[in-house]
């Protein structure tokens, strides 16, 4: 699907299905490596992380649906959409700035809770709604880089 054809809202539902649940893949991982990142005095082998990848899915899940609900405006108001797709730079420093604010706040403990949540949420709502730049996609050679390839 084009930029365009997004701009003009066609897609969104698809659109939408396929980003809730590969943005909740991505989470998921998230959750569960912040989850074994977390410094414990026991491990037990598979009980542990079957019960890591329980708690990521009940973390994941709540998360991805919050950021759906409260970025609909992005999906459904055009003018935001067509902001929002134009701008994907924001949702690539967003997961890069949520994941290194979770990182910290995992690494610090007890005194970097309020990190862990604030990059979480802002990883979580960059990851749910995550475009790439348009800007960084790859465009067609022209003819004087079609005539460097050939020789």
């Amino acid at each position: 699907m084009s930029v365009a054809t997004a701009e003009r809202g066609e897609g969104i539902l698809t659109r939408t299905v396929v980003q809730f649940f590969v943005g909740g893949l991505a989470v998921f991982t998230a959750a569960f490596f912040l989850l074994a990142s977390i410094p414990r005095s026991e491990y037990d082998g598979i009980a542990t992380l079957t019960g890591w990848a329980v708690v990521a899915v009940v973390i994941a899940v709540p998360s991805m649906i919050g950021a759906m609900i409260i970025g609909m405006p992005l999906r459904l108001a055009p003018a935001w959409r067509s902001l929002w797709l134009a701008h994907g730079e924001i949702t690539v420093v967003g997961v890069i700035l949520g994941m290194g604010a979770c990182v910290a706040g995992a690494v610090t403990g007890q005194a970097g809770f309020g990190a862990l949540i604030a990059g979480w949420v802002l990883l979580t709502f960059s990851i749910a709604h995550f475009v790439w730049p348009s800007r960084w996609r790859r465009r067609p050679a022209g003819p004087l880089e079609q005539s460097h390839l050939q020789t």
